[in-house]
């Protein structure tokens, strides 16, 4: 796997918490080709996210190419 890197901020405000992650991520959609091989550059994008909370999933996010690169 490659190296990830998150950044993660949380705010607590009447009982609820927002949280804002910043991902570091390449983000190849699939859809360009290489200027110098013109051959194409493989899919490489974030398919989907998890969070969990004490071992359970509070929030699950499916995601698609769409997602710019380093998302927040």
């Amino acid at each position: 796997m490659a190296d990830r890197k998150i950044k993660i901020r949380t705010r607590m405000q009447d009982g609820q918490v927002e949280v804002q992650a910043l991902i570091y991520h390449p983000m190849e959609t699939g859809q360009r080709t290489d200027p110098k091989t013109k051959d194409k550059i493989p899919a490489h994008f974030i398919r989907s996210i998890t969070l969990e909370h004490n071992g359970k999933t509070v929030v699950e996010v499916n995601t698609g190419i769409g997602v710019s690169q380093d998302p927040l």
